[in-house]
């Protein structure tokens, strides 16, 4: 029994608390991208094999069955739930490149699903931008993804000295477009390296479209 109150239109009413509403995450496409000769001795848990372009070539783990996977057009793409599951499939791809840390964040922040394509290319046959571009291509029909991303940008910028600045703006450029053509996808970028917001600006007004954000400063974890 709760007490009357003599003030006209005062009383106390009961509320059951509700469950807590929880923010679901977006569902990511990390896209990794490395070159060849750095996966050398990455072990014998990844298979390369050839994509439509020569010189570039698809990492994937040893075992398909072994983890989730999502057919678009005839291509599979492997799905991870955990950084664990991640790991297992394709640890000795996270031992070059910024796409293991990438993923370790995600999940240790919230993330719940996301899909992962490595590429790797040899540099001797092609450059850093035509494997983005195939990588690209292969994912228009990947369905059910909402974000797409590429860690390895940034560090190829630093260990491969045919990527320049112009070679970064142009591969995130082709990620802008990749995201206006499949709709509903949405790009994360990375400043370059080292800028400070003047540069960051530049690097802003090359960039052609409104289907990303780029983001800076870099944060040191």
């Amino acid at each position: 029994m709760y007490p009357a109150h003599r003030t006209p239109g005062v009383y106390l009413e009961p509320v059951v608390p509700g469950k807590a509403f929880a923010l679901e995450t977006g569902i990511p496409v990390f896209l990794g991208l490395v070159r060849k000769k750095d996966l050398e001795g990455a072990g014998s848990g990844l298979i390369l094999s050839e994509s439509r372009m020569p010189g570039v070539f698809r990492v994937e783990p040893l075992r398909r069955d072994a983890f989730g996977y999502c057919s678009g057009a005839g291509d599979f793409f492997p799905r991870f739930a955990t950084w664990t599951s991640a790991e297992q499939a394709l640890g000795g791809l996270f031992r070059t490149g910024f796409l293991g840390p990438a993923l370790r964040g995600f999940f240790e922040n919230g993330g719940q699903t996301c899909y992962v394509h490595p590429v790797c290319y040899d540099d001797t046959l092609c450059l850093a931008h035509e494997a983005a571009a195939q990588a690209l291509t292969e994912l228009e029909d990947l369905a059910g993804t909402d974000l797409i991303c590429m860690p390895d940008l940034m560090w190829l910028r630093a260990v491969d000295e045919t990527v320049t600045d112009d070679d970064v703006v142009e591969i995130q450029n082709r990620l802008l477009g990749h995201c206006a053509r499949t709709t509903g996808r949405f790009a994360v970028l990375d400043s370059l390296p080292g800028a400070d917001t003047m540069a960051v600006c530049v690097q802003r007004k090359k960039l052609k479209g409104d289907s990303g954000a780029l983001y800076h400063p870099w944060l040191e974890i």
